[in-house]
């Protein structure tokens, strides 16, 4: 990435950060997440696999 890539990256980093500590409201609709509770033991094994994969232990190194 060259040089001209900070004059856009920079400021936009800053505005990110700005809303994202509360300084600057921005008026963005608040995603309804909805999740459902594994129901037996295999499907809470099922959620947790891809967290422990060997790629998410090697990085965590």
């Amino acid at each position: 990435m060259g040089r001209g890539w900070g004059l856009v990256l920079g400021p936009l980093l800053i505005a990110l950060e700005l809303v994202w500590t509360g300084w600057v409201r921005a008026p963005l609709p608040a995603l309804a997440l909805r999740a459902k509770r594994p129901t037996n033991a295999w499907g809470a094994f099922a959620l947790g696999v891809p967290m422990n994969s060997p790629a998410t232990i090697a990085l965590a190194l």
